[in-house]
């Protein structure tokens, strides 16, 4: 799978903030559609599209990025930061290239948990057959190196 076949997947949901409450929203057709359409991969490509995704996840996971992160004026759990960089990473390519450039960016109360779920459903239905499973970054909040160095 390429970066313009992961990015179009990605796409296929758009993300409606929501204004009177915290958190991002979705058309639920559209998150069935994305779902459908991940259940169509290959195994190959499935595992490709997990390894895009964790490792933009991965990228994201920065002490810049969680001190730009705020919920509600204060700084947010490290659940809710995980959430809201995968908010960030459904705002699609541009959005998600210039946040990752200038954490500055990051938007305030926001996080988006469905896609998660998704592609660890995805994932799940093809780990057994993946040849290299170590080769995917860790998501999880504090996984990536820069933390070491704070």
């Amino acid at each position: 799978m390429t970066e313009n076949e992961f990015w179009a997947l990605i796409e296929m949901v758009p993300i409606y903030d929501l204004t009177d409450d915290l958190g991002g929203s979705a058309n639920k057709d559209d998150i069935k559609a994305l779902e459908a359409a991940l259940a169509e991969l290959s195994d190959a490509d499935t595992l490709d599209f997990f390894h895009h995704f964790s490792t933009k996840l991965h990228a994201l996971d920065t002490p810049a990025h969680y001190g730009a992160c705020r919920v509600g004026g204060t700084e947010a759990s490290e659940d809710v930061f995980l959430y809201a960089r995968c908010h960030l990473l459904m705002l699609g390519r541009a959005r998600y290239t210039d946040i990752l450039n200038d954490p500055k960016l990051f938007p305030a109360d926001l996080w988006f948990e469905d896609i998660l779920s998704l592609t660890t459903r995805a994932y799940d239905r093809v780990w057994e057959r993946d040849p290299d499973p170590d080769r995917h970054p860790n998501i999880e909040t504090f996984t990536n190196p820069l933390w070491s160095s704070k």
